[in-house]
């Protein structure tokens, strides 16, 4: 389902009241230590050469270098809000550090909607301090084509990525340990990404409608949210570890997948019509009713488990989670220890052709 694009028109003067992350961040929204001057411009001017650097803006910060920041005294730490000429901006680069009344703040935020729906900018660069992007932050940003993660960044918030869709590819950093909900919901030409092996947790639609061709969950993932692959249409292969413990349809609407290996306990939703080879890991213990209805194409089924896994079966023999010319015209391989199991376990004795794996 596609979402809206979540716009913040921060260019006319609406005010960004959120803050970069929590309180326990230390982030403040605007300078309890500095009176405010009543002849300061009130709203977000989209001419940066009208506000001259230090210029304190209530509710938007110091303007520095065509941005503004709000800074926090206790820390030195710095957070970039927005850039001024929004509206035609193509590329950006976020300093390391800024000056502000003769003090040096060290830039490590960039705050909720920063650039969002920027819809000339093709480049963004950000400076190896960043340990945290708000949420939306470049959502709908739709020529955006480049942009660096850098190593330090634990989270991809909510909506961040959201229908970039000149987005091909991206460097996710190996401090990485979560993807939350609609991240890179929308980005139709991002074909290429790594998962690093940090990773914990993958949010609801994270990736759905996205142009991936092949995807490796790593193995420290214990959570796939809903939807959170699909519709991804070039889809042709996936690998899903055993660790993952909430796993809800993750892949609905793959039509192009060819090739599947799942390893986690329980085997939930549908893998589209074009599914040809299916390997089960040992680890599986439970298969969903209708798992692989509707995969007519699938022929070819290994599962490693040694103990049959738990499989809804018919009167006949037949499970619903396969399509019935799959058990009578396709090929099961198990473990040769587990011949006898398989072939007596209803749901799985459907299979009119069970042998035993070669290389097992």
């Amino acid at each position: 389902m596609k979402k809206n694009c979540l716009l913040v028109l921060i260019l006319i003067g609406f005010p960004l009241l959120m803050a970069c992350g929590n309180e326990d961040e230390g982030v403040t929204t605007g300078n309890e230590n500095q009176p405010e001057n009543e002849n300061q411009p009130r709203n977000n001017p989209k001419n940066p050469d009208s506000v001259p650097d230090g210029t304190y803006i209530a509710l938007w910060g110091y303007a520095v270098d065509g941005a503004s920041y709000t800074i926090n005294p206790n820390t030195g730490t710095a957070c970039y809000n927005f850039p001024h000429n929004g509206d035609s901006v193509t590329t950006i680069i976020v300093p390391q550090q800024i000056e502000v009344e003769g003090k040096t703040y060290t830039v490590t935020q960039i705050r909720d909607n920063a650039f969002s729906g920027l819809h000339q900018l093709t480049s963004v660069t950000l400076p190896s301090s960043i340990n945290y992007i708000g949420k939306n932050a470049f959502s709908c940003c739709e020529k955006l084509a480049a942009i660096n993660l850098p190593e330090g960044l634990e989270s991809i918030k909510i909506y961040t990525f959201n229908e970039c869709t000149s987005l091909t590819s991206i460097t996710l950093p190996k401090s990485l340990t979560s993807i939350e909900n609609f991240a890179f919901c929308s980005c139709r030409n991002l074909s290429t990404i790594t998962l690093p092996s940090t990773l914990k947790t993958i949010g609801q639609e994270a990736f759905k409608g996205c142009g991936l061709t092949d995807i490796v969950i790593p193995d420290g993932v214990t959570e796939l949210g809903l939807e959170s692959f699909a519709n991804c249409k070039s889809l042709t292969s996936i690998s899903v570890p055993a660790n993952i413990m909430i796993y809800e349809a993750p892949f609905n609407g793959c039509d192009a997948l060819t090739s599947v290996a799942i390893s986690c306990r329980f085997v939930l939703g549908e893998f589209g019509p074009n599914l040809t080879e299916l390997i089960l890991g040992e680890g599986v213990q439970t298969i969903g009713t209708d798992a692989f209805r509707g995969s007519h194409q699938l022929k070819n089924v290994t599962c490693y488990a040694v103990n049959p896994p738990y499989i809804q079966a018919d009167e006949d023999g037949y499970s619903p989670a396969f399509e019935r010319e799959t058990q009578e015209n396709g090929t099961l391989c198990v473990p040769s220890t587990s011949l006898d199991a398989y072939k007596t376990t209803p749901g799985w004795s459907g299979f009119k052709t069970i042998v035993a794996i070669q290389s097992f």
